[in-house]
Order: structure tokens, then sequence, then C-alpha cells
């Protein structure tokens, strides 16, 4: 299992999560100048939910992978918030009758978005050394 987390760079969800709220606070203002205010709240909403979902969940397996042992009390708290009072709040967004589900859909997915590019512009500047074994940034790597 060690060698599964040792994959992903360190930080790339935390980074990403940082990312994908700043896209959808610089989204807010950009989209209810060109789209209106409800498909910019539809799409601002959708993207908060995601954010808060994958934060969840990654604060959740890292308590169950922690070396000294998973904390229970810890994870049962982030999984009673997030089952129970996060999905409740998602049917909520889907049952707002000014908000389309397409709009919500396209927030829902601009975390997976973020990701994948996140990974794309690795891959294509080689920022990961995979001949030594070791994942991470390399400086030097931007410059070749």
């Amino acid at each position: 299992m060690s060698s599964l987390l040792t994959t992903v760079p360190e930080g790339l969800l935390s980074r990403s999560i940082r990312m994908t709220a700043e896209l959808l606070l610089l989204f807010l203002v950009i989209g209810w100048l060109s789209l209106g205010i409800w498909p910019t709240l539809a799409i601002f909403f959708g993207g908060v939910w995601s954010v808060v979902n994958i934060f969840f969940t990654t604060k959740a397996v890292r308590e169950l992978l922690r070396t000294e042992g998973p904390d229970k009390l810890t994870v049962a708290g982030i999984l009673l918030l997030k089952f129970p009072v996060l999905y409740l709040a998602g049917y909520s967004l889907l049952k707002v009758p000014n908000f389309a589900p397409i709009h919500l859909l396209i927030g829902f997915s601009v975390f997976f978005a973020v990701i994948i590019l996140k990974v794309i512009g690795r891959a294509l500047l080689r920022m990961d050394d995979s001949d030594a074994g070791v994942v991470g940034l390399k400086r030097e790597s931007i410059l070749r």
C-alpha cells in the first residue's frame, strides 16, 4: 500500500484543491458578466461542493492510512459530515429550480479538469524523475 501512496506527488491534491478554489472565485466574477447570475452560481456552487467533497475524502483517507494507526473517531466524524450533510447539500443544489443540471455538472467536474491539466502539465514538462524512482518536483527539469 505504501507504493501506491508514493506514486502520487506530495501535495498534488492540496495544490489542486487550492487552485480549483482560486479558479472558481475568478470564474464567479467573469461568469457573472458573461453567462448571467444563475448559470454562474450553479457552476460556482457545484465546484465548491466538489472541492469540499474531495477535501473530506482526502482527510478521511489520510486519517485511515496514518503510520501510527487510524484515528477511528476522527474518521467517523469526517464520514458523518461527508455523507449525510454534504450529500444532502448536493441534492438540494440539484433541487434549486434556477440551477440547470448541466451547469451543476460542469461545476462538479472543475476539480477533475484541474487534476487532469496538472498531470498533463507535469508530463509535458517532465517534472517527475521516474528513472531514479523518486516522484516529485525537480527544479532542473523545468529548464531542460
